[in-house]
């Protein structure tokens, strides 16, 4: 019996349900695709190995299901997002087993699709074609998912490959080489330290310090060569955007505290013990304080000074705004959405989240409440937050690829209103260091130790 091929679609926990929805039938035969998405879905058509770089809100699933040429095709979706690793398994061999002659589509998230049973029984299965969205997940060449991504892809060459991103390039050029290395290897090579070395001029001491780049309209036209780019200005009559910053005063004593984590960091950086590798947890312990809490070993996370600056300008800025006006707050941290949460019940408004710990989105998109924490990392991607108009950004993560998402869940077809996004920023703080390096698209990391260093290159 002749073995069907099928797809296998690799993509972020949170954007699954958004390829079930695309996949239902019906939902396929009354939709009517844009321009661009023909346009772009033709194009990556005619070749083995393609990336459609389509702005968040333009469509990249419709897009990709064009390309493939499974629009109106009888296929057979399976998510394998939730679950043990061995119940995943288990499922796909159901499915497998259960095909009867149509295509099955797969979709898996990157933390799950290389592992275990799961992982051995992707490597075995015939695709057709592997497709990644949100493709810059694989940026970093030694990342896990990355490296069994590449293998995977050489192991099935014949099967086609697509990358779908936003953001092809959240921090710099060298982006593109872990996309590229499963897409196609023969583009920037299979050499990491080669393409970083014929694009970057690096530091001798720190090799992952970029200097300068070089021969940028080489690596350009390269990309140019095996790319479709599809912005949203471009293709959507979106509503206008406003940005603007909330400063939030700090106590004097959560500002001592600040500063002396700071002045600890600073000599740490000096003394050449900090790099950007182990910088995080030192970064996470400053961006924490700025939101009134202090981590203690012993104790966990603590309040270091009655009630933070950043409750106290949301609540402020909430007050201004109708009891009825659906609202979205971005949060890092636990705390952060705690804080989001009793500030509504100060209000006197209903709260829902989308985090780690609770899925509250249709409840609010319902209507039962006005005020929505956001888990920047956990509900950032693969949700329609078109209800509101307003969101506020109460602290920020590292990762501009997510950043850059979520602002897309509000300004994105289906938005009539103009958005507005206000971010609470405490003035002389990493609070502004890290929003100025996402809006320059710069490395957060090695922006705010630059920037904490005492000395150009002392940091790693």
């Amino acid at each position: 019996m002749k073995v069907r091929p099928h797809v296998l679609v690799v993509c972020p926990q949170a954007v699954a349900p958004a390829w079930l929805k695309v996949l239902v039938g019906t939902a396929r035969r009354e939709y009517t695709p844009w321009r661009h998405q023909t346009e772009s879905a033709a194009w990556a058509a005619e070749r083995h190995a393609s990336m459609l770089a389509l702005d968040m809100g333009t469509g990249k699933t419709f897009t990709a299901l064009l390309a493939l040429g499974l629009n109106g095709k009888d296929t057979t979706p399976v998510l394998l997002h939730e679950g043990s690793n061995a119940k995943r398994a288990d499922r796909l061999k159901q499915a497998l087993l259960m095909a009867a002659g149509k295509t099955l589509v797969v979709v898996v998230n990157y933390d799950s699709v290389w592992r275990g049973e799961l992982g051995k029984l992707i490597e075995a299965t015939p695709w057709s074609a592997i497709v990644l969205d949100e493709s810059h997940r694989i940026k970093s060449p030694g990342g896990k998912a990355s490296r069994w991504l590449a293998r995977l892809a050489a192991k099935h060459e014949h099967a086609r490959r697509l990358c779908l991103t936003g953001t092809p390039m959240p921090h710099s050029p060298l982006d593109l080489y872990g996309q590229f290395r499963f897409l196609d290897p023969q583009v920037f090579g299979t050499s990491f330290t080669r393409m970083r070395s014929r694009y970057a001029e690096c530091d001798v001491r720190f090799p992952s310090k970029v200097k300068r780049w070089r021969n940028q309209d080489e690596l350009a036209a390269k990309l140019d060569a095996h790319s479709w780019r599809v912005t949203a200005d471009e293709v959507l009559d979106l509503p206008e955007a406003i940005h603007d910053t909330l400063a939030v005063p700090l106590s004097a004593a959560t500002m001592r505290f600040y500063r002396q984590l700071e002045k600890e960091m600073t000599a740490e950086i000096e003394a050449g013990t900090v790099t950007v590798s182990n910088a995080l947890t030192k970064l996470l312990r400053l961006q924490q304080a700025t939101g009134g809490y202090a981590r203690v070993e012993e104790r966990g996370t603590v309040l270091i000074d009655g009630m933070p600056g950043k409750r106290l300008v949301l609540e402020d800025r909430l007050s201004d705004l109708h009891e009825t006006e659906p609202v979205v707050v971005f949060c890092r941290f636990r705390n952060d959405l705690d804080d989001v949460a009793a500030a509504a019940r100060t209000l006197g408004r209903e709260y829902a989240e989308v985090s780690g710990e609770r899925k509250d989105l249709e409840r609010w998109q319902a209507g039962d409440a006005t005020i929505l924490g956001v888990q920047i990392a956990s509900g950032g991607v693969g949700i329609d937050l078109t209800r509101a108009a307003y969101a506020f950004y109460y602290s920020l993560g590292f990762s501009l690829g997510d950043y850059e998402q979520s602002l897309a869940r509000l300004r994105r077809p289906g938005q009539t209103r103009c958005v507005r996004y206000y971010h609470l920023v405490a003035p002389g703080t990493v609070d502004e260091q890290v929003y100025a390096a996402l809006r320059e698209r710069r490395s957060v990391i090695e922006a705010v130790l630059a920037n904490l260093s005492p000395r150009q290159g002392a940091v790693a």
